[in-house]
C-alpha cells in the first residue's frame, strides 16, 4: 500500500511556498518528523519515490519547495542562504515542524547545514545526500 502525499501552501517570509506531505494512517509514536530539502533546479517532488518509503515506516515527511522552484514562488531576490533560511524556519513554525531530522540533497545539502547551523535546537539529526565539496 502506498502512501499518497497531501499538497499544500503556506505563507512564510511573505512568501506563498508549496509542500508535500507524506502521512502514514498510524504515526510511529516518539518519531521526529522529515524534513527534505530538494536541490538547486530541483522541486519536492523528487523525493516522490523516497518519502512513501520513509513515512510507510512511521514518520511524517514533509518536502518543501524552496523559494524559486516547483510550485513556490519564484521573487527576483532572495537566493541567499540567510533568506533561504528565513524561508524555512519560518515553513517550519507554520506547518508546526518541531525538532525534524533535515535530509538535503545537492543544493538542499548546504541549505539543511545551514538550516541546522542556525537552528541547532530545533533540528534532532542532519541527513546530507550529494552535497558540494
Amino acid at each position: 500500500m502506498s502512501i499518497l502525499p497531501i499538497d499544500g501552501f503556506i505563507s512564510a517570509n511573505g512568501l506563498q511556498l508549496h509542500y508535500r506531505r507524506w502521512s502514514p494512517a498510524k504515526p510511529g509514536p516518539n518519531l521526529p518528523p522529515i524534513v527534505l530539502i530538494h536541490g538547486l533546479a530541483s522541486a519536492a517532488r523528487i523525493w516522490d519515490f523516497v518519502a512513501p518509503l520513509v513515512a510507510g515506516r512511521g514518520y511524517i515527511v514533509t518536502a518543501l519547495d524552496q523559494r524559486g522552484h516547483g510550485e513556490s514562488d519564484k521573487p527576483d531576490t532572495g537566493y541567499d542562504f540567510a533568506t533561504i533560511i528565513a524561508d524555512d524556519d519560518a515553513a517550519l513554525k507554520t506547518l508546526a515542524i518541531e525538532r525534524p531530522i533535515i535530509a538535503g540533497h545537492s543544493w538542499g545539502a548546504m541549505v539543511a547545514l545551514q538550516y541546522a547551523a542556525t537552528h541547532v535546537d530545533n533540528v534532532t539529526a542532519l541527513v546530507l545526500v550529494d552535497g558540494a565539496t
